[in-house]
């Protein structure tokens, strides 16, 4: 986290909370990163609009606090935004990370919050990738694969390797 802001050990919530855009509701997304947990709705002038329970951090490297659920409401990420800012898609956003790099109050004229934001790529791994791992002689995955086969049975007679036993090569 910003060290101003953990400077005096403040909680998850209360560095959230100091950073709440000003003339904005509860639930208007601020600078960090947010974890989607789920959908929702939030109340906003009398009506329920959609939005999501996440948990937040302000930094990448920080790590998300479980302990600290906030909502925050999705219409800001469509309306108004950044032209450098991704689509909301319309997919589950559950388990999807949602970097907010800025969000504000503009007054060109009109009054408009505008939310810079991105959705952080899903990291998958490739075949390729991990065989490239392997070859680039990282030892760690190895050893953590052959640990994680500790105290198992792996009796050749038991495994089916999708062959024909009574072939012969």
């Amino acid at each position: 986290m910003r060290p101003e802001i953990y400077r005096n050990n403040k909680s998850t919530e209360q560095a959230y909370l100091e950073l709440e855009p000003r003339g904005m509701n509860q639930y208007a997304p601020r600078a960090g990163y947010y974890k989607v947990i789920r959908k929702c709705r939030v109340p906003i002038s009398g009506r329920l609009i959609k939005g999501v329970v996440v948990y937040w951090k302000l930094n990448i490297d920080d790590e998300f606090d479980t302990d600290f659920e906030t909502k925050i409401q999705l219409e800001s990420f469509n309306r108004n935004q950044s032209p450098s800012s991704s689509q909301l898609p319309s997919e589950d956003l559950t388990n999807r990370i949602i970097h907010v790099r800025s969000a504000q109050i503009r007054n060109d004229g009109i009054r408009k919050f505008i939310v810079d934001w991105e959705i952080q790529p899903i990291m998958r791994a490739t075949i390729d990738g991990l065989n490239n791992l392997l070859q680039s002689g990282e030892h760690n995955i190895i050893d953590s694969v052959l640990a994680s086969t500790e105290g198992l049975d792996l009796d050749g007679d038991e495994i089916d390797y999708g062959v024909d036993d009574s072939q012969d090569y």
